[in-house]
């Protein structure tokens, strides 16, 4: 009851808020319509509706933006066309069109300068920064903030500087340096109270508290703190962010039902927005707090939501935290092939990050920053009190961003201590193999040699004797020993993981069949593919494969009759095919007293969910096996 009861004041503000919305787009929207009115009003009318649509839904906002910019250029209004392309970068850089958004805040840039409005260039150059730390693209991004900072000191542009330096405070918490995360968003707290700026200082105390990772109770009153203040300016993104955030902190306590709680609220509020990336988020966390929970089928379910969410956006942090949380819960689960699967997609994503020399350049272009600063700031003037009030709107993009930064390095800290040494089994697996083909080759693979010897020698000396029985005995223990090694070589091969390319199988291949063609005189021909192919197929699916092809040839030298036969291994975009055909005298299946071998061949399509046909007649014999392509 209490959690309903919870939920039900959540969902009352997220209402009253959402009509206090409604009614303030109605009204821009009659002004728009209304032609007696001056095309500037009318003008920023739109550029306020593409704003309020941005979050919520990007593709209106983009529709909006464009229509902007078509009435501006038809009107010569070169401010509101820097405004449209403004609202374009933004509009895409939330549909995670990093490459659009760039070339709108471009286009942005470039009017601005025209009009020459500093405080809307640099607010579009802080927008711009943020898709560059979006990217990845951490030391453009620092480039670039510094250089708004130092803009904005001269011009006493308070508000823009803010936005510069708690943007330099996220490349920080992203690059895990907590101490200097704060000295940024420290410096940034002063500017912000004096611009009576709310939603970023909302913002800036939600970073805060995500470095103070291992201090929950420190965290969790910086994020009360967030969150009165944007229940103060009735922000419905930041107060779902804020809660996801609290949900975090309540995991890293131990009180995983409250953690539910608040990030099933979380998620709630993010869809009622169609909002992709918080909904991803919160589906992350929820699989990790079921992780947490031992409950792995719901941890699965979760992050497979979270997985196919990031894919649409191409958020790579998202699908990267995705593959952990599948990984950890099917490797709980001893699941080991798909917990082996999304850990190699995991090792993927984590080698796009940037490597230590890019740190290394970051911190130098710091010092140097640092320099010139102290330089610079012997002849700043003092802070100006005449601050655009519309540009607190416009800092809402970074702001949503900024949260999203703090929230993942928050999950990230949760995932790494539910499940750190789980990672090491995949290589404690391969180890495995290796050690057990080798002691197998050097303890029972000597010992049937020497029997393989002893025997033969035995023989040879009973060839001058009477003693055919005892010779016999001798034949039959040569004959399966042989046979013994030739099955240990079998498995030998099959459980070294150095052979589990698609070239080592094929060499296999034709090395066995070669030997048996050949001593019966049969002529043959290999249709393998030429060129090298990047392809790992898995111990099960390589062994079931090359048996089936084993016992197919087997067959064929042994009852067709056969003078000719085409061994053949084809891919296409799905599929694997394997085929053996003679030109013998074929066989009627009903008419074989021993159907093991071709039982066992349709048992091992299975197994590698594949299909496997058998056609013969009097002009011979054609197997066909079908298999998905596992590489």
């Amino acid at each position: 009851m209490k959690t309903i009861k919870r939920m039900t004041v959540l969902f009352s503000l997220f209402t009253t808020f959402l009509s206090a919305q409604t009614q303030r787009n109605d009204s821009l929207w009659k002004k728009w319509n209304n032609t007696s009115l001056p095309d500037t009003v009318r003008l920023e009318c739109l550029d306020q509706l593409a704003l309020a649509f941005k979050s919520t839904n990007p593709d209106s906002s983009l529709a909006l933006a464009k229509l902007e910019l078509t009435f501006s250029t038809e009107k010569q209004n070169n401010l509101y066309r820097g405004k449209s392309f403004l609202g374009l970068g933004r509009a895409n850089a939330v549909l995670a069109n990093y490459e659009q958004a760039i070339e709108d805040y471009n286009e942005a840039i470039k009017w601005f300068h025209k009009v020459n409005i500093p405080s809307l260039l640099l607010n579009t150059k802080n927008s711009l920064a943020y898709v560059f730390i979006e990217r990845g693209e951490y030391e453009k991004a620092m480039d670039m903030l510094l250089l708004n900072i130092n803009e904005a000191t001269k011009n006493n542009d308070i508000k823009n500087k803010a936005m510069a330096l708690q943007n330099i405070g996220v490349i920080y918490t992203y690059k895990d340096d907590t101490v200097m995360a704060r000295k940024y968003y420290n410096e940034a707290i002063p500017l912000l109270i004096k611009a009576d700026y709310k939603f970023g200082l909302a913002n800036i105390y939600m970073n805060i508290a995500n470095t103070f990772q291992n201090q929950p109770d420190t965290a969790l009153a910086y994020l009360t703190k967030a969150l009165h203040k944007q229940e103060e300016i009735n922000d419905s993104n930041s107060i779902a962010l804020c809660l996801l955030n609290i949900g975090c902190i309540y995991s890293l306590k131990g009180d995983q039902k409250s953690a539910l709680e608040k990030m099933q609220t979380s998620l709630i509020l993010n869809e009622s927005m169609k909002d992709k990336n918080g909904m991803s988020l919160c589906y992350i966390n929820i699989a990790s707090v079921y992780n947490t929970q031992g409950t792995f089928k719901k941890a699965i379910t979760n992050a497979g939501k979270a997985l196919l969410l990031a894919e649409q956006t191409g958020n790579l942090n998202h699908q990267r935290f995705a593959h952990e949380m599948l990984y950890n819960s099917y490797d709980a689960m001893e699941n080991y092939k798909a917990a082996l699967f999304h850990y190699q997609q995991l090792i993927a994503l984590n080698d796009s990050v940037e490597s230590t020399a890019r740190n290394k350049n970051l911190m130098k272009t710091e010092m140097a920053f640092q320099f010139q600063i102290k330089e610079d700031s012997l002849n700043a003037a003092q802070d100006k009190q005449d601050a655009i009030a519309y540009q607190q709107i416009q800092q809402q993009k970074i702001i949503r961003n900024s949260f999203i930064a703090g929230s993942i390095l928050l999950m990230l800290l949760i995932v790494v201590l539910i499940n750190r040494n789980k990672l090491k089994r995949t290589v404690e697996m391969e180890k495995m193999r290796s050690r057990l083909s080798r002691d197998l080759h050097d303890d029972i693979g000597s010992t049937l040699s020497s029997i393989n010897i002893l025997s033969r020698t035995a023989q040879n000396s009973l060839q001058q004797t009477d003693a055919e029985k005892t010779k016999g005995s001798l034949e039959k223990i040569n004959e399966r020993s042989q046979r013994l090694l030739d099955n240990m070589s079998d498995i030998i091969w099959n459980i070294n993981p150095g052979n589990d390319t698609i070239e080592e199988v094929m060499s296999r291949m034709r090395e066995y069949a070669t030997t048996i063609l050949e001593a019966k005189n049969i002529d043959y021909t290999f249709n393998f593919p030429k060129e090298k192919m990047d392809c790992k197929l898995s111990m099960e699916v390589k062994n079931n494969m090359y048996l089936i092809f084993k016992e197919a040839v087997n067959n064929l030298s042994k009852y067709s009759g056969a003078s000719k036969a085409n061994l053949s291994l084809t891919f296409d975009e799905k599929n694997i095919h394997l085929k053996v055909e003679d030109n013998g005298k074929g066989f009627n299946e009903d008419e074989i007293k021993h159907r093991g071998g071709l039982s066992n061949m349709q048992h091992r399509a299975e197994e590698i969910k594949g299909v496997i046909k058998i056609n013969s007649s009097d002009k011979g014999t054609v197997i066909e096996l079908s298999m998905p392509r596992y590489c």
